[in-house]
């Protein structure tokens, strides 16, 4: 649309003293169709469970994880799909949430199709569930977390929802790769979540303990575990927020492609990647080698 204020000259030809161009396309929110959401849903939720369930490996060190954190990685990522592709689209969120838990709700059948009647490990109180009861519970705790998802995106599909804002200033062509850098991004929330962790732990276990407040020792660790881990989480976050922000607003804030891409690795390979991981991992090393009596058993540290 198209506002002009301005005057004629003498030969009759009007100029405007201000133009004003407002395109629709430009201020309304591109939604995407619900088939489109519905793909890009499935397709995330595959990749953040995937990344989850990584990260949970690196954080016990490339030892086996625990079947059940790989489950909860798998739930948690099917959550976070449908809250992605929910988001990307304004119409048929419970439809759209419930498609998207679809691949983790598929690599439980496969699970439960392979090792049907075998019986898993104990869980707490010494209960070892059934193959095939497992697999059913976490298929119906999976799909009810999309569908709770979808019902609170439901009434809340607006343009200055914040997870509504970023999908929709980014080109949809962007979510056919994105999802490479998602699984980056994804892959260290285990290592952020298992360092606020030992950081809680330790902090109660040493305030129940007035003998530690005076150990040279400890405190140093503290120190170490303490500023590093909070300055990785920090990194973490700026550095996705960089990465975002090189794919988004192109109209409202425009810059050349270069820019965008260098903007684009650095926040992900360098700050996410590189300066975030060593900085958590610094972190948990110091928060894990603190000094112990000798009877303590640091039920805390995986």
């Amino acid at each position: 649309m198209f506002r002009t204020e301005g005057h004629m000259n003498a030969s009759g030809v009007s100029y405007s003293g201000e133009t004003e161009i407002e395109s629709q396309s430009d201020a309304a929110p591109k939604y995407l169709n619900p088939f489109a959401a519905s793909i890009v849903g499935m397709w995330y939720s595959l990749t953040f469970a995937s990344a989850l369930a990584a990260g949970a490996k690196f954080v016990v060190l490339g030892s086996e994880s625990h079947y059940f954190i790989d489950s909860c990685a798998w739930v948690l990522g099917a959550i976070l799909g449908a809250a992605l592709a929910t988001s990307l689209a304004d119409t048929a969120p419970l439809l759209i949430a419930g498609v998207s838990t679809f691949p983790a709700i598929g690599a439980f059948f496969v699970v439960e199709k392979l090792l049907g009647g075998q019986e898993l490990d104990p869980l707490a109180f010494g209960y070892r569930p059934s193959v095939f009861a497992f697999s059913v519970t976490f298929m119906i705790l999976t799909f009810l977390s999309g569908l709770a998802v979808g019902w609170v995106r439901s009434g809340n599909v607006a343009p200055d929802d914040l997870g509504t804002e970023v999908g929709l200033s980014m080109r949809p062509i962007h979510w056919f790769w994105l999802w490479i850098a998602a699984w980056a991004w994804t892959s260290m929330l285990p290592v952020a979540i298992y360092y606020l962790w030992l950081q809680l732990v330790t902090t109660g276990y040493s305030l129940v303990h007035p003998r530690l407040w005076f150990d040279f020792t400890w405190d140093k660790d503290v120190v170490f575990g303490f500023a590093p881990g909070f300055a990785g989480i920090a990194t973490l976050f700026y550095g996705v927020g960089m990465s975002l922000d090189a794919v988004t607003n192109q109209v409202a804030q425009p810059s050349s492609t270069k820019r965008r891409i260098f903007k684009f690795l650095l926040g992900t390979v360098v700050l996410v990647s590189v300066v975030s991981g060593f900085l958590l991992n610094w972190g948990i090393s110091n928060l894990k080698s603190m000094p112990l009596p000798k009877d303590t058993n640091p039920w805390w540290i995986l």
